[in-house]
């Protein structure tokens, strides 16, 4: 009985692995052609194609993600469709938060976007969301977002990016993970966390659960957090990540917990402390 229940479990296992196969090939061919029509000029074409997009970020939320950062939001920039990609890629962010480097460069261009479309105030909150969700190695570039982020939206106030500059230069000397924070200008940023709630709210449900990789799971889920500017809840699963780790992946974990400290102080002092020096034996405190 058990031999034939584990048998129909690896043929079923094999059956759904062979059509999210044919789904990704799918994918694959489907991409270029959607790029030309977004490249067409033609409102019915691009209609058609940004329908598609949508229908694949809900389907195929890995591979539309890809897509979207790698092929389909340069024609929809150059066509000036500021919105639109402010849009897309929130919505792909919140369908496929697991993978750093995809949000991270996704979120990137939603803040240039929305710049470019003259929404300064919410390109200032999303952009303090991709300091927030940063690895230490792309801190200095979300800061310089944030700095035009400040100039576009708090024109009357020339010195702002100057007081940012002082804070960030004060705030960049180690000191102790434990330490208290330091008030500055992006910690007072404010970010709307609504769009990131229902995506979040998905994970207690088992939307997104990732059973056989139980780091992945709390990974999409804290990057989400972070976005949010819902730190501490963040700070707490990146702690959890590491009590789960192996010792050959400690350094991810410890990066992750250093992303969260540097989320909680908007500066990145106590985040080098903790990196340069983390604890062995224990994970940090929740603060």
């Amino acid at each position: 009985m058990i031999f034939r229940l584990l048998t129909t479990f690896a043929i079923l296992f094999a059956l759904f692995t062979d059509v999210l196969r044919a789904r990704a090939v799918e994918t694959e061919k489907l991409a270029p052609a959607l790029a030309v029509k977004l490249a067409s000029g033609d409102e019915k074409e691009v209609d058609q194609a940004l329908q598609t997009i949508r229908s694949l970020i809900e389907s195929e939320p890995g591979q539309a993600a890809s897509y979207l950062r790698e092929t389909w939001t340069k024609p929809l920039l150059e066509a000036g469709r500021y919105d639109t990609v402010a849009e897309l890629t929130q919505a792909a962010i919140c369908a496929s938060p697991a993978e750093l480097s995809t949000v991270v460069m996704l979120q990137t261009t939603r803040v240039n976007a929305l710049l470019k479309s003259g929404r300064a105030e919410e390109a200032l909150a999303n952009a303090k969301s991709l300091f927030n969700v940063t690895s230490s190695d792309g801190t200095e570039k979300a800061l310089a977002l944030i700095a035009e982020c400040l100039s576009a939206a708090r024109p009357k106030d020339s010195a702002i990016v100057l007081r940012l500059r002082d804070q960030q230069m004060a705030g960049s000397t180690t000191r102790p993970a434990t330490g208290p924070s330091v008030p500055n200008i992006v910690r007072e940023i404010k970010v709307d966390a609504k769009p990131y709630e229902p995506a979040i709210a998905r994970f207690d449900a088992g939307r997104y659960l990732i059973q056989t990789n139980e780091r992945g799971s709390l990974s999409a889920e804290a990057n989400l957090l972070l976005l949010a500017d819902r730190v501490v809840e963040a700070k707490a699963l990146m702690i959890r990540m590491r009590e789960i780790t192996t010792d050959d992946q400690r350094y991810i974990a410890d990066e992750n917990v250093a992303r969260a400290i540097k989320a909680e102080d908007g500066t990145i002092g106590r985040s080098n402390s903790w990196l340069l020096n983390p604890p062995q034996d224990a994970p940090l405190k929740n603060q």
